[in-house]
């Protein structure tokens, strides 16, 4: 016997990206910079605009994550979090091949 689940109305940042101007410009800018940049479509101011977006979507997800997890702010807390999350990504830099499949023990 399968599950129905009613349908899910579709999530606002796809309407955006698919449904608007600035996200055809926004895919535009991703896809072929030279093309946008035929268009009229100015890609530095574009891509600056996306990595603010992206930083602070970022930044208020840490605070959720901090503020759920622990329910409360402690400075230094993420101190911990971040060495650990850059010695993984120096680890897996180091053997790109590893991305393509998951981590085992005692494996390069």
């Amino acid at each position: 016997m399968q599950c129905k689940l009613p349908p899910m109305p579709p999530h606002p940042v796809l309407q955006m990206l698919y449904r608007t101007p600035l996200g055809l410009a926004l895919r535009m800018v991703g896809e072929n910079p030279q093309a946008a940049e035929g268009r009229g479509i100015p890609v530095a101011s574009v891509r600056t605009g996306a990595i603010v977006a992206g930083s602070a979507l970022t930044g208020v997800a840490g605070a959720f994550l901090t503020l759920s997890a622990f329910n409360a702010f402690f400075f230094n807390m993420a101190y911990l979090l971040s060495i650990l999350a850059l010695v993984l990504v120096a680890r897996r830099a180091a053997y790109p091949q590893a991305l393509m499949k998951p981590y085992r023990k005692g494996e390069r």
